[in-house]
């Protein structure tokens, strides 16, 4: 069963919302300052802890989402450049010299 801590006078309850001992009232019994109880075993952030709040996410950029969107090359297309190559021996190079020698061929770009 989950437990709620005060975390300004550290009672203990089975229940989430406001600790009655720490919550600020006015004289007629509204809400000045609230204390919230949090969960029993769960860190608190504050600002001092080094945590960043921030999603660790890389935002999608254009370029980002044109490369997934790009269609991909069916089996057929991939053996006939692979073999294009292999023709060529080509082994060892960059990416660049591949792609020249498909477009040299005469074959779709990568």
């Amino acid at each position: 069963m989950k437990m709620y801590i005060c975390p300004q006078c550290d009672e203990e309850v089975r229940f989430k919302g406001l600790c009655r001992t720490c919550t600020e009232y006015d004289s007629e019994g509204g809400i000045v300052k609230a204390v919230r109880r949090e969960e029993a075993g769960k860190h608190i952030h504050d600002e001092n802890c080094g945590h960043n709040h921030e999603p660790l996410q890389n935002k999608l950029t254009a370029e980002m989402f044109r490369q997934r969107r790009r269609p991909k090359l069916s089996k057929k297309q991939m053996a006939n450049y692979h073999q294009v190559l292999t023709d060529n021996n080509f082994t060892d190079g960059t990416v660049d010299e591949a792609r020249q020698i498909l477009l040299n061929h005469g074959g779709e770009e990568e």
